[in-house]
């Protein structure tokens, strides 16, 4: 988030979906956060920004003073060091410990994921995954 102004005490969420038909799922929410006076602000997002076409966000919270924003900026941090799992097929390449996510299987929404563990992607997770309703 680029910001004119500093403000403290932010609360927000983040949302993604894939299609206009489906439902939003939240990516990212924090409380307590601040920004600076004519600077960019960053938060990691753990979900990435998977395959969302869409984002909404939302103010969850009053902050200390009125939230001036010049831009909404997305970001992708390419995972470098030692600590890294390296991408497989669509999973991208994560730090350890974080989700590599991709996009479901076809007629489900949302994301799956494989989660970095001693320098291993593991197993695919569909947890996150759910059936698309019928046309």
């Amino acid at each position: 988030m680029e910001t004119p102004i500093a403000s403290s005490n932010i609360a927000f969420s983040l949302y993604g979906r894939s299609d206009v038909e489906e439902t939003y799922l939240s990516m990212f929410a924090q409380t307590g956060l601040s920004t600076g006076s004519r600077t960019r602000s960053a938060w990691d997002v753990p979900v990435g920004i998977a395959s969302f076409k869409q984002f909404k966000w939302e103010m969850d919270a009053a902050a200390s003073n009125v939230i001036n924003v010049s831009a909404y900026i997305f970001q992708y941090c390419k995972a470098t060091g030692t600590n890294v799992c390296e991408g497989i097929d669509d999973y991208p390449a994560v730090g350890e410990g974080q989700i590599s996510p991709a996009t479901c299987p076809e007629g489900f929404r949302g994301y799956s994921y494989r989660t970095c563990t001693n320098g291993q992607l593991g197993e695919i997770k569909n947890d996150k995954c759910t059936y698309k309703l019928p046309a």
